[in-house]
């Protein structure tokens, strides 16, 4: 409800856009930052906690391939960063696990970040492919305003 007491419907048309995103199983880099942590982790005797997976924050991600060779990153949330044909994002790993009292947890800093380049995105599996609109989650004022500027800027820059 607005200050003047009139209802918002979140549920309210999007502006349509062809714009398709290709949601990325990120299955397989996490599986990999855990096994490299589990080792580096074993080099030091540290057996206070169990890892059981890594997660990056933001997930799920999706990218767009752009005119200029490169993709555009994307969160559900709407937002993103454009990484250049000869550029690198670093994907920053989360642990999580179950400490020694049986707590589940999930780690409040990266334990590790790799950098991934454009093809490497290119090269992960996709789990399915989803029109913007229906990618970027709804909820409230922000995400809608996201959603707007994510489709101009690949209105504009996005490979036809």
């Amino acid at each position: 409800m607005t200050s003047k007491g009139t209802v918002v419907n979140m549920k309210t048309e999007r502006t349509p856009t062809s714009i398709t995103v290709k949601v990325l199983d990120l299955s397989e880099p996490c599986d990999n930052a855990l096994a490299w942590y589990q080792q580096r982790r074993a080099r030091v005797d540290d057996d206070l906690s169990t890892y059981t997976g890594m997660t990056v924050r933001g997930a799920p991600w999706g990218y767009v391939e752009l005119a200029n060779g490169g993709v555009c990153l994307l969160t559900n949330e709407g937002t993103s960063d454009d990484i250049a044909p000869d550029g690198k994002y670093v994907v920053e790993y989360y642990a999580e696990g179950t400490d020694v009292d049986g707590t589940e947890f999930s780690s409040m800093v990266p334990v590790c970040s790799g950098g991934v380049t454009a093809d490497g995105f290119r090269e992960l599996p996709v789990s399915k492919e989803v029109n913007l609109a229906d990618f970027i989650r709804r909820f409230g004022a922000r995400l809608e305003s996201n959603y707007h500027t994510q489709r101009r800027h690949l209105e504009a820059n996005a490979a036809v």
